[in-house]
């Protein structure tokens, strides 16, 4: 089970596959949880409550 834990409240993701296809967008979380999805290589991008943004690559095994 993949799972990212944040230490601070994201206020947005959005998760994309690599070819650019959006699967999943929400808010106000400090969990994602990877486990349901096939292995792969995916992208996050997300904004915290101080409006800092970043992208972060996620690969799954």
């Amino acid at each position: 089970m993949i799972k990212m834990i944040c230490l601070f409240t994201l206020i947005l993701y959005v998760l994309f596959y690599t070819s650019g296809q959006l699967i999943n967008a929400s808010k106000e979380t400090r969990q994602l949880d990877f486990s349901s999805f096939e292995k792969g290589v995916y992208w996050v991008r997300i904004l915290d409550k101080k409006g800092n943004e970043s992208t972060k690559k996620v690969i799954k095994n």
